[in-house]
């Protein structure tokens, strides 16, 4: 089958989907993976074919308004505004983009945040299967993963910030969508609930890439919600360190890797001060990965060295603990590693896991971003390097982690589908 997964974000956002890629391609598919021009040398030297999808997402982020947006933390409201201003201008290139990327396509697989997936299914009268790096599937048992950032509510509630957060991915680009549909697919304009809502009801398989260990499977979920495991990529044979990370891996204890990621930093300085300030009063050696943020882009003490980036599964299992942003993915390589981890969220469902990582016992309380200051990080530094109990369940976490292998289980499940007609129907032939 020729296969399109449709990826848009941050490297973080796009390398698990690699690894789908890779584990589709080695059970006998051709798979395009479509996504930002930047990824294009990432995609081909792993194997696949590369496609490109525009609207870049670095680019509105990087503007005041994308700041305020990232520093806007938890709350619906404050999201809903953001990403409607947010996706507006990067649909207009994103959509026609990714219809481009689809053609030839028998099956579409597509991240949530593209919108464009199951709409091009419907055109071209072929599969689209959702691909999920957060729960975020309605339930009784636990809130949007947007919509909370430390407790679950009551039942009701909990389901109805699921419902809401449907309406909000799905009325900010609504407009935008149904422009797409008539001018570029030849359809009628898209349900007002939406094709989320409607790929529920048919039942279609839905794969979601994170431990059941890390956020155990709600009881109300059906048999075509499938929770895999986590999609982990590990680093190409034959990447070799730089010489200045060994030579200061070497000259001390492990350090305290700190990143943010993707997100972009209003004063990366004055951060950059206060976590060598923190580090130091915890006699910690740190390793700052610059990210989008650039942080460590001014002079600092020979304790703490700054890096653009490494493979996380090389570097992570060689720290002493990681503080990051709570993305999905630095999260889930921090678990795999059976080390502690800091969480400074900014936004979205990086507080959903940081309050996991709290309620696992693998980790401090989060500390987000708009509440940051050296004192706070220090304290929770030395909890997640000195805490006997925090230390041991990551171990133990880590050793459940490694027994899974998401990719492998998610073709399995895929192909069972496909063989089974489980997909409710999805399968049409192409129009001639």
């Amino acid at each position: 089958m020729n296969i399109t997964i449709l990826a848009v974000g941050s490297r973080g956002d796009v390398q698990p989907f690699v690894a789908v890629g890779l584990g589709l391609k080695a059970a006998g598919h051709h798979v395009k993976l479509a996504t930002h021009s930047n990824f294009e040398q990432f995609v081909t030297s792993r194997g696949l074919t590369f496609a490109e999808i525009k609207g870049n997402p670095r680019e509105w982020l990087d503007t005041e308004e994308g700041l305020q947006w990232l520093e806007s933390g938890p709350g619906l409201v404050r999201f809903y505004t953001g990403l409607k201003r947010f996706m507006e201008p990067v649909m207009e290139s994103l959509l026609p983009t990714s219809t481009a990327a689809c053609r030839d396509s028998d099956i579409i697989l597509y991240s949530i945040v593209t919108s464009s997936g199951p709409h091009i299914g419907e055109r071209l009268r072929c599969p689209s299967f959702p691909l999920m790096l957060q729960p975020a599937y309605p339930t009784w048992q636990f809130p949007s993963v947007i919509a909370n950032s430390t407790a679950d509510q009551n039942r009701i509630v909990n389901r109805l910030t699921h419902l809401i957060t449907d309406q909000i991915l799905h009325q900010a680009t609504r407009s935008s969508v149904n422009r797409w549909r008539k001018q570029d697919l030849g359809l009628p304009s898209s349900s007002l609930l939406g094709p989320a809502r409607l790929q529920r009801r048919r039942k279609v398989p839905h794969f979601l890439g994170y431990s059941p260990l890390v956020v155990p499977r709600p009881r109300d979920w059906d048999e075509h919600v499938h929770v895999t495991g986590y999609w982990f990529l590990d680093r190409e044979n034959g990447w070799q360190p730089p010489e200045p990370l060994t030579r200061f891996l070497e000259s001390g204890p492990p350090p305290v890797c700190v990143g943010f990621g993707s997100m972009t930093i209003r004063q990366a300085e004055q951060t950059t001060h206060a976590i060598v300030n923190a580090l130091d009063r915890c006699g910690m050696r740190g390793i700052l990965m610059s990210g989008w943020g650039e942080l460590g882009a001014c002079p600092l003490p020979p304790t703490v060295l700054a890096i653009d980036s490494a493979p996380h599964d090389w570097l992570f299992p060689r720290m002493a603990a990681v503080v990051h942003h709570g993305g999905a993915g630095t999260t889930a390589a921090a678990l795999r590693a059976g080390i502690p981890s800091v969480v400074i969220p900014f936004f979205a469902d990086q507080f959903y896991w940081g309050s996991r990582v709290t309620k696992l016992g693998v980790g401090p309380a989060t500390l987000p971003f708009s509440e940051f200051n050296e004192i706070q990080l220090a304290d929770r530094i030395q909890s997640a390097v000195t805490d006997p109990h925090i230390l041991e369940r990551s171990r133990k976490l880590a050793t459940g982690i490694a027994s899974e292998n998401g990719v492998d289980r998610l073709v399995e499940t895929f192909q069972k589908a496909m063989k089974t007609g489980s997909a409710n129907g999805q399968i049409q032939k192409r129009p001639h």
